[in-house]
């Protein structure tokens, strides 16, 4: 029995060693890369020891000092294996934090570049105020941007196609972990065109949105500004009798061309702006058209068309609205003439 016993922990201890390393996100209930499961986010986990990934040295400047030769050797899996034991055995250790930052830098140099900006976020979770937040930040940036332009389905003579919408979640913790990060607002500005991208138009409008209010003395304001009009705009198109929708990206537009007058996107601006307002006038003035002609209440009519006038003066439909004020006018006058 007792020889069974040590053949099971044996056969235990080579199956764990088979496993390969885990990075940050695979060892929490929730993975930041795209390509990663649905489990719910419970929370980041701290990394603690585990049998059978004890540290090769007796203490943890030794244990640091033997990972750092290991990468200088150009032995970056097992110098990353090294980094990873010190960070979970002695936590709390000053040398936790230099290692922590050693894990992400080789697994960024074995282009693991999902697992190495979760390694990145570990700082953030785990060892707050500790360690150069504006170098972490660039550095979370740079690997976010390597994901949204890496190429997927790259074979033989195809030459794949980039998926950026797999960065959205890390540029999400970005702006998260730096709110008022000098970049904050490019990287805003980066999630509103992924998401104007590939669909999710009203994503894009609320990123915009907040990228203004945020940011609103930024380069990216203006920019931000247009491109929520622009998609306000297409939500509206879509829903083409809704009044409301469509004043809604008229008025955008009209905000954009008060606030920057200078902007190359001007005249595409006023241009949509035009468009919106004969949309919206149209609308009005089929409404007076109900009254004055499927309906014959003559005093609504000239009541609508009244407001159509005060509304859109300068519509293309304005005289026409004009001519049967007139009309409907004289109308009622000689009806109440004859009353």
């Amino acid at each position: 029995m007792r020889i069974y016993c040590m053949h099971l922990l044996l056969l235990l201890a080579m199956c764990a060693a088979a496993i390969p390393g885990l990075s940050y996100a695979q060892m929490n209930d929730f993975d930041t890369r795209p390509q990663g499961g649905t489990v719910e986010d419970a929370g980041p986990e701290r990394k603690r020891s585990r049998f059978w990934f004890r540290p090769k040295m007796e203490t943890a400047t030794e244990q640091l000092m033997y990972a750092q030769t290991l990468e200088v050797e150009g032995k970056i899996k097992a110098a990353g294996k090294a980094y990873r034991e010190l960070v979970s055995f002695w936590h709390e250790s000053p040398e936790a934090l230099i290692a922590q930052r050693g894990f992400a830098r080789t697994l960024e140099k074995r282009a693991k570049h999902a697992d190495a900006f979760d390694e990145l976020q570990y700082l953030f979770d785990f060892f707050p105020g500790k360690f150069d937040y504006e170098e972490a930040l660039n550095e979370q940036y740079r690997i976010a941007n390597l994901i949204a332009a890496g190429k997927r389905g790259d074979v033989l003579f195809f030459n794949g196609w980039t998926r950026p919408e797999r960065a959205l979640p890390l540029y999400e913790k970005i702006v998260a972990n730096g709110p008022r990060w000098s970049r904050a607002a490019e990287v805003r500005f980066r999630i509103g065109q992924i998401q104007e991208k590939i669909g999710e138009v009203e994503n894009a409008c609320k990123a915009y949105e907040v990228l203004g209010m945020r940011h609103p003395k930024t380069v990216f304001a203006a920019e931000s500004a247009l491109r929520r009009a622009y998609c306000l705009e297409t939500l509206a198109l879509k829903r083409p009798r809704n009044e409301k929708a469509l004043l809604e990206a008229m008025r955008a537009f009209e905000v954009f061309l008060s606030r920057y007058p200078d902007h190359d996107g001007v005249e595409g601006a006023a241009g949509k702006s035009t468009e919106l307002m004969e949309r919206l006038a149209t609308l009005a003035f089929q409404q007076a058209e109900f009254y004055d002609k499927m309906v014959k209440k003559s005093a609504a009519a000239l009541i609508a068309y009244r407001n159509f006038i005060q509304r859109y003066p300068t519509s293309r439909l304005a005289p026409q609205a004009s001519l049967r004020i007139q009309i409907l006018t004289k109308e009622l006058g000689r009806d109440e003439n004859e009353g």
